[in-house]
C-alpha cells in the first residue's frame, strides 16, 4: 500500500524528466529550508514514486496532498503532457501553482495558457515569494538559507543542458564568383538548426518565397508524399510556396530520415528538398526589398512564420 504523504506537509515539484537535475537541486534545498517538509519529485529514483500503485493515481494524490505545486518551465516542458496536466490539476486545487521559468525561458517563448501563468526567472525575489507561501500553507518555519547561492547553482545546472533552438535558416550559395569558365548561379538553400534534449516530432516544414525572385530555367515540381509546391500571395506579392510533410498521399522515408537526423545536438540539418536557383545577378544584381518566410510545424504546433530580408540571408561562396 503507497504511503501518502501528510496533508499540508508537502511540496510537489512538477518538472520535464530530463531537467532532473534543476529539480532534484531545488528539492535539496527545500528540504534543508523547511525541516520535516517532504517534497514530491517523481525522477528521484524512487523516492516518491513507489512500485505497487498506478503513476497516475501517485501522482494525484502527491498533488492532493501537497501546500504547494512548483512547475518548472521551460520551452521544452511545457510540450510535455504531464507537465500540462499537473500543472492544470493544481490550478483546479485552491490554485497551488507556483510556476517557475527555468533554463533561460521567457513568457514570450512559450504559449498559452502557460505564459499567462509564469511570473518570473528562478530570482531571490522570486523564489523567496515562493518560500514565503510554502511557509504560510504549511505552517513550518524558514531557515533562511543563502538563496544567491541557490539561484547560482540553478543557473549553473542550466547550463549543462543543451539551450532550446528551433530555426529554419536560410543562406545562399553563390557559384563561380571568380571563375569565368563557371556560369554564376546563387541557390536559396535551407538548414534547420534544433538543440534540445529531445528528439523532435516534425509534421511540416514550409517556406514562403517570391516568384519574382525564382531563375527561369528553375523547376518548381511537386513530389508525391513528400514536397508539395503551392502559390499563394501576402501584401500584393506572389509567392511559392514550398511544403515538406511527414505525410501527404504516401509515407515520406525522405522525411522520416530527417526525423533521425534531427536527434538533440547533431547539429545543423541540410534541407536539400527546399533548394531554390535564383535570378541570376546579371538580371537582378540586388535582393534588397525581397522577403521569404519560413515556418515549422512539429506535433506540439506551430512556429511562427518569420519573415526575413533577403539580402541579409547569410552568403556563402562556392
Amino acid at each position: 500500500m503507497v504511503k501518502l504523504l501528510q496533508v499540508g506537509q508537502s511540496v510537489f515539484i512538477s518538472h520535464y524528466s530530463p531537467e532532473a537535475p534543476i529539480a532534484s537541486e531545488l528539492r535539496r534545498f527545500l528540504e534543508r529550508e523547511f525541516n520535516g517538509l517532504r517534497v514530491f519529485q517523481s525522477s528521484d529514483g524512487g523516492e516518491s514514486l513507489k512500485n505497487g500503485a498506478p503513476q497516475f493515481k501517485q501522482i494525484i494524490d502527491a498533488i492532493e496532498d501537497a501546500a504547494v505545486v512548483i512547475a518548472l518551465i521551460s520551452r521544452s516542458s511545457v510540450r510535455r503532457p504531464w507537465l500540462a496536466f499537473e500543472c492544470g490539476y493544481a490550478l483546479s486545487k485552491a490554485n497551488k501553482l507556483k510556476p517557475l521559468l527555468v533554463r533561460g525561458t521567457r513568457a514570450t517563448s512559450i504559449p498559452s495558457p502557460f505564459s499567462d501563468l509564469v511570473n518570473g526567472q528562478p530570482t531571490v525575489q522570486e523564489i523567496d515569494r515562493i518560500l514565503h507561501s510554502i511557509s504560510d500553507l504549511t505552517g513550518i518555519a524558514r531557515s533562511k538559507q543563502d538563496l544567491p547561492t541557490l539561484v547560482g547553482e540553478l543557473e549553473e545546472l542550466a547550463k549543462q543542458l543543451p539551450a532550446y533552438k528551433l530555426a529554419l535558416e536560410p543562406y545562399t550559395e553563390e557559384f563561380g564568383n571568380g571563375n569565368p569558365a563557371v556560369t554564376k548561379r546563387r541557390v536559396l538553400n535551407f538548414r534547420i538548426d534544433y538543440a534540445d534534449i529531445v528528439p523532435i516530432d516534425l509534421e511540416r516544414i514550409e517556406v514562403w518565397i517570391p516568384k519574382s525572385i525564382k531563375a527561369n530555367n528553375w523547376p518548381a515540381k511537386s513530389v508525391p508524399g513528400h514536397l508539395r509546391i503551392e502559390h499563394d500571395s501576402h501584401d500584393g506579392v506572389l509567392y511559392y510556396r514550398k511544403v515538406l510533410l511527414a505525410n501527404d498521399d504516401a509515407p515520406s522515408s525522405q522525411f522520416e530520415n530527417l526525423r533521425r537526423r534531427l536527434a538533440p545536438n547533431n547539429g545543423p540539418v541540410k534541407l536539400f528538398e527546399l533548394r531554390f536557383e535564383l535570378v541570376p545577378q546579371n538580371e537582378i544584381a540586388t535582393l534588397e526589398g525581397h522577403r521569404i518566410a519560413t515556418r515549422i510545424v512539429t506535433s506540439e504546433g506551430a512556429e511562427e512564420m518569420r519573415w526575413i530580408d533577403l539580402a541579409k540571408v547569410e552568403v556563402v561562396n562556392r
